[in-house]
């Protein structure tokens, strides 16, 4: 069954989730870390190793206590989202197929695809997961050091090809 439900992640420039209900937006309150899990299964698009996502959140913890954190982060995403909102099979999780969500970098990546380059630059509202960090997480921040950099490189891109208009 399909969620009626529908959201707006924003991960340029501020991180935030809002329920969308016509033109009203209502900002959800969600811990960062939890987030930013939502951020990394919408970025990959496709399903992510559990282990993945154990290394990028809580690589310095105990598999136990990183199992634990992952499955209340992904509980807390269910109930806020829907529970048919985050898949996790035994090895992989991933975004249900009735979660209805506006991703911000879906649509600026589509707008630099498509050269709709005022709708990028529009879009872009500062760097990807600006302000959001992951204590004892390095595997997180060379992720989020590479994500930034493509999209930082998209963004330039557009800028360039606006410059002579």
């Amino acid at each position: 069954m399909l969620s009626h439900r529908h959201f707006r992640l924003r991960t340029l420039g501020r991180l935030s989730l809002s329920t969308v209900t016509g033109e009203v937006e209502r900002t959800e309150d969600v811990r960062p870390r939890h987030l930013a899990v939502l951020a990394v299964l919408a970025v990959a698009g496709k399903p992510v190793p559990r282990d993945r996502l154990l290394g990028l959140f809580w690589g310095g913890e105990t598999e136990d206590r990183a199992r634990h954190s992952l499955s209340n982060a992904l509980s807390g995403l269910r109930a806020l989202l829907g529970a048919g909102a985050i898949s996790a099979r035994r090895d992989d999780v991933a975004l249900g197929d009735d979660l209805r969500l506006d991703f911000d970098v879906t649509e600026f990546t589509a707008a630099c695809d498509a050269q709709d380059d005022e709708r990028a630059v529009a879009l872009y509202q500062g760097h990807f997961l600006e302000n959001v960090f992951v204590s004892e997480a390095d595997e997180f921040d060379s992720w989020l050091a590479r994500e930034r950099g493509r999209l930082e490189r998209m963004m330039l891109a557009a800028c360039a090809r606006l410059v002579p208009a």
